[in-house]
């Protein structure tokens, strides 16, 4: 086409026509100039935040994990609401946001009914025993052994909280994983 030619953003101060054509010609920014750092051919643009809205999710769905009131909060607004509908969450992902908070409910949902029947189990067990042997010797055995069970139910939940879920699926979000 004749009179037609590329626009040309004016220059930046400091910049070289050379620079620009460098960074229009396969640079992996995009942008008409590259910042490195002191010293270094590395470029400091991974530092940047490139999506305010997926930090801003991550951040509040590890709160569902961390904050049972704010997970209950989150499902009371969201999940419970009969009458208005989803509204936008400006910077964060609503839907996502709830998942987190559901599973996080669940999670210690099953942790309790497990603990609750252990303590079951355990005293009825203890009750069994003492039925059918009146001596007290195993009253000072079963009741630690279900302490320790209990124990180790509460410290596996905390486990998979933290590791598992806090930071194995932040790091997966991160890409570093």
């Amino acid at each position: 086409m004749a009179g037609y030619h590329n626009f040309e953003p004016p220059s930046q101060p400091g910049e070289s026509a050379g620079t620009r054509a460098n960074s229009a010609n396969g640079g992996n920014t995009g942008r008409a100039y590259q910042t490195f750092a002191p010293g270094t051919d590395e470029g400091l643009n991974h530092y940047a935040m490139h999506n305010d809205d997926q930090e801003t999710t991550r951040y509040l769905s590890a709160a569902t994990q961390i904050n049972i009131k704010y997970a209950r909060s989150v499902v009371n607004g969201i999940v419970y609401e009969p009458f208005r509908a989803l509204p936008p969450g400006h910077g964060a992902d609503v839907t996502v946001v709830t998942r987190w908070a559901l599973d996080s409910l669940r999670r210690r949902l099953r942790r309790d009914t497990a603990l609750a029947s252990v303590l079951f189990s355990g005293i009825a067990i203890i009750w069994l025993l003492y039925v059918m042997i009146p001596e007290l010797i195993w009253i000072p055995i079963l009741i630690p052994i279900t302490l320790i069970v209990a124990f180790f139910i509460v410290a596996r939940e905390h486990w998979v909280r933290w590791h598992s879920v806090i930071i194995g699926q932040m790091r997966v979000i991160q890409g570093t994983g």
